[in-house]
């Protein structure tokens, strides 16, 4: 699209800074230049109201968000009120984004919807492998809650069994699985059924297997490679 300025806006938790770390780290070799870095705690206006007025500051008018979906429709909000949703900037947000989700956390859905047309969401196809869609059907033929009790140990969240449906995570939850197995079965484990935990990562990051969210390997720095993962991009409409 050929945008080289952006400022980047992101929750301030272990998944909003470790993307954000991620993208300053990639986007220099992208020919990117990040005008403004600027962070807000989980739920708390103000903090948002703060974090939007540093980016007006900057003139920035290309802005990634990295926000859970509880808290979409307050950017929205204030992002509006500051003018920055009008023509001419552009929003880019990670498709952990769910519509159904930030409308239901919305006061008022239906300005919230008009707000957020135009927003670009951005995110990897998990299932463009060859497993993917055969993955997706036998979950889709497989109750969510006895998965969830009977084999994840409650590890999905509220939202995914609320909806019904195996969505990204699902495969990747499965992959993740299937990525210690392996490597616990190079390490094996002690008598007393212990685990070497630093020739545990070793071993992950020397893992590769065909999963059901595409290829599995992992960089230097133990990160899952998915440089070769297709990208898919949607534009909100109202």
């Amino acid at each position: 699209m050929g945008w080289t300025q952006v400022a980047l806006l992101y929750v301030n938790d272990a998944w909003g800074r470790g993307l954000a770390q991620d993208l300053a780290a990639a986007a220099p070799n992208a020919g990117v230049e990040i005008l403004v870095t600027a962070q807000f705690a989980l739920g708390e206006r103000s903090q948002i109201q703060l974090a939007v007025s540093r980016l007006v500051e900057t003139g920035a008018r290309i802005i990634i968000c990295l926000a859970f979906n509880s808290d979409v429709s307050q950017i929205a909000q204030i992002a509006d009120n500051a003018g920055m949703l009008d023509a001419g900037f552009a929003w880019i947000t990670t498709n952990d984004f769910a519509l159904d989700s930030v409308l239901s956390a919305s006061e008022d859905p239906e300005k919230t919807q008009e707000q957020l047309t135009g927003w670009i969401v951005a995110g990897l196809d998990v299932f463009a492998g060859d497993l993917g869609p055969r993955f997706r059907d036998v979950m889709d033929n497989t109750p969510l809650q006895h998965l969830n009790h009977a084999v994840l140990d409650g590890a999905l969240s509220e939202e995914v069994m609320a909806s019904g449906a195996c969505d990204q995570y699902c495969a990747m939850m499965y992959d993740a699985f299937w990525t210690v197995a392996i490597a616990m079965s190079k390490v094996g484990v002690g008598d007393d059924g212990s685990v070497d935990k630093v020739a545990l990562l070793s071993a992950i990051r020397g893992v590769s297997f065909e999963g059901a969210s595409g290829q599995v390997t992992f960089n230097e720095v133990g990160e899952r490679d998915a440089s070769e993962q297709p990208l898919i991009l949607q534009n909100l409409r109202p």
